[in-house]
């Protein structure tokens, strides 16, 4: 399971060595069936055992990786690990428990079944897209994103992409990798047309941003999208008398109710607890410096909110926890986010825009858009009724990598696909149109 304020990135390969005992052919197994009933060996899968004294200090992590070794060792041919094992090889972050299946890829035109805790994928696999680690043969790390945007739940997809799209991503042995950029992965989604789960992965990969510091702010910035608030601005640093402080999330003041600037912290239980992030300092240390640095970030004319993992897990509670801290609803943002996050709508890459958004302030406003959109008023009249909405609110859609077009400038476009117009022609940018063309 992935740590909740575990750096992107994590975890890598174990640092211990794993040795399998493997039986050959033909030899006696009793001897091993033996250690397994005393309890010195643990088996994987048929014919593969392992010592119980590494099976037991192994975390969650460790024991899948443990696992695809198995299953790549139990195969005639050695197999090409994809997907979410994939994802494990390369310390790609997941959100949830790692599975226990083992996800291969046989490639197309092959018609291997998917038995015996081992999950085979057929899509075609070119030669590039195939890579070594560790002895492992594992699809590369941008054919790694692709699948998991494609195939994963949209929170679970953006976590992988935010880890694996860093700047100073690191393969399992440590060494620096070159960065991956979001144009490149978008460019390979593009190139797969109308295949399965395009559209969820568009959404994803348009969503990703690098800048994320963690798992746990990946999956933040997730929640508030889904709970309607407006899109922040990531790692803002905040300069001082003695360095710098830096704050994960940070909304400007138009979207606060008393027009001051609202900083957003997500506190992550590891940083007090684990050896390995507390740099020696004990937690009372931790704790006393984590109120300084607080202290200085509150100065006057700012707004504060922090919240757990289980806030960030469930977006209506961060909703409320932002609602009262001041924070105002994006205006502009769909009533049905959710549904959006599960399957992304096929004519736009903008997250809860357009066709949502005017879709949710019709049915809000559906008097005064048809009045508007009457017999003599138009189209002309129609569109700054329905934009009063977002101009008011002061909100746009989420920032992409890629160029967008916003919700209001696309609401022309969007009320006439939807046929709200009048039967008399009017003019767009200069060209006649009407209802029925």
């Amino acid at each position: 399971m992935t740590s909740e304020a575990t750096p992107h990135g994590q975890p890598r390969m174990p640092a211990f060595g794993l040795q399998l005992a493997h039986t050959e052919l033909g030899h006696d197994g009793r001897a091993q069936r033996r250690d397994r009933e005393a309890g010195r060996l643990e088996r994987l899968r048929r014919g593969i055992y392992l010592p119980s004294s590494i099976w037991s200090s192994a975390d969650s992590d460790d024991r899948y990786l443990l696992r695809i070794q198995a299953a790549a060792i139990s195969r005639r041919e050695q197999p090409v690990i994809s997907h979410v094992s994939a994802a494990r090889v390369w310390g790609l972050p997941i959100l949830g428990q790692w599975p226990a299946a083992v996800h291969l890829q046989g490639g197309s035109g092959q018609t291997r079944t998917s038995k015996t805790a081992v999950v085979w994928h057929h899509d075609p696999l070119p030669d590039a897209d195939v890579t070594e680690i560790a002895g492992l043969l594992v699809t590369t790390r941008i054919r790694t994103l692709v699948d998991l945007a494609r195939s994963q739940p949209f929170r679970s997809a953006v976590i992988s992409l935010d880890a694996g799209l860093q700047e100073h991503f690191a393969g399992p042995d440590g060494l620096a990798l070159p960065a991956v950029l979001p144009e490149e992965v978008m460019d390979r989604v593009l190139r797969l047309g109308s295949a399965r789960g395009t559209r969820r992965a568009r959404q994803a990969v348009d969503f990703a941003d690098s800048r994320s510091g963690s798992v746990g702010e990946s999956l933040s910035r997730t929640g508030i999208w889904l709970a309607g608030m407006p899109v922040p601005d990531l790692q803002i640093v905040y300069p001082h008398a003695f360095g710098e402080d830096r704050v994960d999330f940070r909304w400007k003041r138009r979207f606060h109710v008393k027009r001051m600037p609202l900083l957003g912290e997500f506190d992550g239980e590891v940083k007090y607890t684990r050896a390995q992030f507390r740099g020696g300092r004990s937690i009372d240390e931790i704790v006393w410096e984590e109120k300084r640095r607080e202290d200085r970030l509150r100065a006057p004319g700012r707004a504060m909110a922090r919240w757990l993992w289980a806030d960030a897990l469930k977006p209506e509670r961060l909703r409320a926890l932002l609602l009262n801290a001041g924070l105002r609803p994006d205006q502009c943002a769909s009533t049905s986010r959710w549904s959006a996050a599960r399957a992304a709508p096929a004519r736009t890459s903008c997250p809860g825009a357009p066709e949502q958004v005017v879709g949710a302030w019709a049915s809000r406003r559906k008097f005064s858009v048809r009045r508007a959109s009457g017999r003599h008023g138009g189209l002309l009249a129609a569109v700054p009724v329905v934009l009063a909405g977002c101009l008011r609110a002061g909100s746009r859609p989420p920032p992409s990598t890629h160029a967008q077009p916003s919700c209001c400038r696309n609401t022309a476009a969007v009320l006439v696909r939807r046929r709200w117009v009048s039967h008399a022609p009017v003019r767009i940018d200069g060209y006649p149109r009407s209802r029925d063309r």
